[in-house]
């Protein structure tokens, strides 16, 4: 960070700071991109967002310099948001007063050092030192310019564009949790952000919800709310009850708007997402996993019916992906039982993670879609650029194994996509693809079994178990195949066997 930018930061006056030259510094009447870095200004507003009175002095005045006339409509739109920001913590409402009149008790009996208590009265009992006056009398000079500069910008900007600030910032400040409601909810009131008063009665009454749930959880942590004086509980209450009736008939809509990024709210709001995401998955005639049949020679399936949600949801949604799984790879299809209870394509994505090393096993894999599996499975969406989330689509759950395949030269994955283009399932139905498939899983695991004393004593154990699968689907495969007329098979060959082609 540039050196003045520091020494602006600790607060020197106006005069000092023009004495360090013609270097670029924060308080410049220049745009904030010809005076900051990128990292800089970001920081400047982070500063500002939690009340730094320098680092809002400075945003303000670079994002409206003096003369700036014709200011594009999203540096318009940063101006209004942030010398909005400054007025409102430089003169605002009785409610900062109020705020600061009882930070300032923390002064003496925490030795907290003076930044901005704003509301200061002539009999008010406090010591400034030196510097903290100084302070003051370089807030008051910066207050005046900052006054000046709003009733430029109101000349300059439209009701909406301050209605869009106003909104912006209640919504940036309710992403904090509980501090930034509480932040925002002694701003609402202020002057230049004209909020109705159901507005401003909801960012208080979400503001002292907020805290009375987080209190509750945490009494070890924080003590009890005030009952004689100012307290966010009793502010909320005065301004609930002074609305009118068509006020509360907004207030409730308000208090929404706040309380979105409640930690509760998100996750249930999660938990419908993944239930619906579910309700998609189980639909096997989609054409992201039953493509239909491409072959030939193809036989067509009938569509399954979808996957029933049954029982206590709360209890059973771990085990609902292996519901559907076991109707996504039918009974008609094997799959690698190896001593586990029915062929489940929860099983084959299992050993599809393991391979890429999203998760590891001591016993191998347990056909139970349980924590460790949604954590391998959220990992790999991140790998893959994706948001991660607490189930795979038919289409990531093909993808998966096909790359666990190909790229990581699983012999189990090979023969799960072997058995989807064989039975048409996951992809059209494929039979040189198939075979093409088969053949790598019996090489790939005949080299494996070669050294099996090397191998994890689960994979040692299930192997030879799966050996055994590939070759009865081999067999399978090659008496189709050779079922086949001649021009068939020669029609079929034209696809190039290679593992890069083999997914496409």
């Amino acid at each position: 960070m540039r050196g003045a930018l520091r020494l602006f930061a600790a607060g020197l006056s106006a005069a000092a700071v023009a004495a360090l030259g013609s270097t670029a510094f924060a308080g410049e009447e220049k745009p904030c991109g010809e005076q900051y870095s990128l990292e800089e200004q970001l920081m400047l507003e982070w500063a500002a967002l939690g009340g730094d009175p320098h680092a809002q002095f400075a945003l303000a005045q670079c994002a409206l310099p003096e003369g700036a006339k014709d200011l594009a409509p999203e540096a318009r739109a940063y101006a209004v948001k942030w010398v909005t920001l400054a007025s409102c913590d430089a003169v605002g409402a009785d409610d900062v007063a109020a705020r600061d009149r009882r930070t300032r008790r923390l002064k003496a009996q925490g030795d907290l050092s003076f930044r901005r208590f704003e509301g200061l009265e002539n009999d008010d009992d406090i010591d400034l030192n030196r510097k903290e006056k100084r302070f003051v009398e370089y807030r008051e000079h910066k207050t005046k310019e900052l006054m000046n500069r709003m009733k430029r910008l109101k000349k300059m900007a439209s009701s909406e564009e301050f209605d869009f600030a106003r909104a912006e910032l209640g919504d940036q400040f309710a992403r904090f949790g509980p501090l930034g409601r509480m932040r925002f909810a002694t701003l609402a009131g202020c002057p230049q952000l004209d909020a109705p008063k159901s507005y401003v009665a909801a960012a208080w009454a979400s503001a002292a919800d907020a805290w009375d749930e987080k209190r509750d959880s945490l009494k070890t942590v924080y003590g009890a709310p005030e009952k004689s004086d100012w307290s966010f509980r009793k502010e909320a209450e005065a301004r609930v009850a002074g609305l009118s009736t068509l006020d509360r008939a907004t207030f409730d809509y308000e208090k929404q708007t706040f309380e979105r990024y409640d930690d509760e709210r998100l996750a249930a709001l999660e938990a419908d997402a993944a239930l619906a995401r579910l309700g998609e998955m189980s639909t096997l005639g989609s054409v992201e996993f039953a493509s239909p049949a491409a072959d030939p020679v193809a036989t067509t399936r009938p569509a399954a019916e979808p996957a029933a949600i049954t029982g206590d949801q709360t209890e059973g949604e771990r085990n609902l992906l292996v519901e559907i799984s076991s109707r996504a790879m039918p009974d008609a299809a094997p799959g690698p039982t190896a001593g586990f209870e029915g062929p489940s394509v929860t099983i084959a994505t299992q050993y599809a993670l393991e391979a890429l090393g999203f998760m590891e096993f001591v016993n191998g894999p347990d056909n139970d879609y349980g924590p460790s599996t949604i954590e391998a499975v959220a990992r790999a969406q991140s790998k893959s650029g994706m948001a991660p989330t607490r189930w795979m689509s038919h289409r990531e759950v093909r993808d998966t194994i096909c790359r666990a395949a190909t790229e990581a030269g699983d012999p189990v994955s090979y023969y799960h996509v072997a058995t989807m283009y064989l039975r048409g399932q996951g992809f059209p139905k494929q039979l040189a693809k198939a075979r093409y498939a088969i053949n790598q899983a019996d090489a790939l695991l005949e080299v494996k079994l070669l050294d099996r004393s090397s191998l994890p004593k689960w994979k040692a154990d299930v192997y030879p178990k799966i050996r055994a699968e590939i070759l009865a689907a081999k067999a399978e495969l090659d008496a189709e195949w050779g079922s086949l007329p001649a021009a068939t098979q020669a029609s079929m060959n034209n696809w190039r066997a290679s593992s890069e082609g083999l997914c496409r």
